[in-house]
């Protein structure tokens, strides 16, 4: 006769009773997310997930639902698993489940928004992300979502006016940045600046740097070379110490000082000009080139510093030697200026020319990405 608890354990030590065992540890008593120390039904299957084994892990959510279960975290955390086996109707469902058991879940009125702008059914994308706002009215995501729906549909100007408004309201950098390119294409680069501003000056890393970058580019499309410059830089001493720059970083910087480069460049030419046209008095014209001097070394010490990308590399040798070439010109024109040569200012003009034709290549390249 077995000792009491002896059969038992001797049936637990069988494998063929394993099966049974699971279908005890699966029970809806197993389930409780009241009882201590018990795994609930969404930590199995996320266990499960794991381990690789997703369907079975739909599978215990399902049996769960099944056995009265109502609970809104597991509704959602199947509709993930659905999503992940690429089974979208079925997503859709749990997802509304949870939002009908909670009015307040706002993760599975996101989540069914950007379902839909998946598919294209803007309609009901923009009727989610409206349901959200009413309640969380400074909720980032929703604001994104609704924004890029009204995008779609051709509300171009309902986008703006809420990411505008977001902007000034939510400290989120996505808005920021959002709005900031809304704002360059609607003709408000103000707004676009203040924007972007508002990032360099709250993050940190490379988001700090992302925007700072953007901030250089909008300069220059504002034809403001010095804050250009000035951002580049800034956004230069954020990478500088892990080495060489992004692509990306890079190209602002080098269309910075090549913007530089060439309005020193022009300027020379003016200068001389107005010295032999007499509007200018000789040493007025001398401390002219001297002033366009130190801004081209400023803008040859700038490059200089910069480790370039792999991609970069032959563009920026080229371009350190058609700053050089400038700086030649420059010399030129002060010892022109100073002694009055002729053969010296045939060398400006020769090296301006060279230096200008040379630069215009290179920012060409850049903006066009090759």
């Amino acid at each position: 006769m077995h000792e009491p608890g002896e059969l038992i354990r001797s049936r637990l030590r069988s494998t063929a009773w394993l099966p049974a065992l699971l279908l005890c540890l699966l029970a809806p008593v197993g389930w409780s997310a009241e009882e201590p120390g018990a795994p609930s039904v969404c930590d199995q299957a996320r266990r499960l997930v794991a381990e690789g084994r997703v369907t079975q892990a739909v599978e215990l959510l399902a049996r769960a639902s099944s056995s009265g279960y109502r609970l809104m975290r597991i509704y959602e955390l199947r509709a993930e698993l659905h999503m992940a086996l690429g089974d979208r109707d079925s997503a859709e469902r749990d997802w509304r489940r949870a939002a009908q058991l909670d009015p307040t879940n706002v993760r599975s009125r996101l989540a069914l928004g950007k379902l839909y702008g998946r598919q294209g059914l803007w309609a009901d994308a923009i009727a989610h992300y409206r349901e959200i706002l009413l309640t969380e009215p400074r909720n980032a995501d929703a604001v994104l979502g609704l924004a890029e729906a009204y995008e779609k549909i051709g509300r171009t100007v309902g986008a703006q006016n809420l990411l505008r408004a977001a902007s000034e309201t939510i400290d989120d950098r996505r808005i920021h940045e959002r709005w900031a390119r809304m704002a360059v294409e609607a003709g408000r680069p103000e707004d676009a600046e203040q924007a972007l501003r508002r990032v360099a000056d709250s993050a940190e890393g490379m988001a700090k740097r992302d925007a700072l970058v953007s901030l250089a580019e909008l300069y220059l499309k504002l034809n403001r070379p010095q804050d250009a410059l000035h951002a580049a830089r800034e956004a230069l001493s954020i990478e500088k110490p892990a080495g060489a720059v992004t692509d990306t970083t890079y190209d602002a910087i080098a269309l910075a000082t090549d913007y530089e480069v060439r309005q020193v460049a022009a300027g020379l030419g003016s200068t001389l000009e107005a010295l032999d046209g007499k509007s200018l008095a000789r040493e007025e014209a001398f401390a002219a080139v001297e002033a366009a001097r130190a801004r081209l070394a400023e803008a040859q010490r700038l490059l200089s510093e910069v480790t370039p990308p792999d991609t970069r590399r032959a563009l920026h040798a080229r371009r350190l030697y058609a700053y050089a070439l400038a700086d030649e010109a420059a010399l030129n024109a002060l010892a022109s200026v100073d002694l009055g040569l002729a053969d010296r200012r045939e060398a400006f003009t020769a090296r301006l020319t060279e230096a200008q034709a040379e630069i215009e290549r290179l920012s060409t390249a850049v903006r066009s990405g090759t």
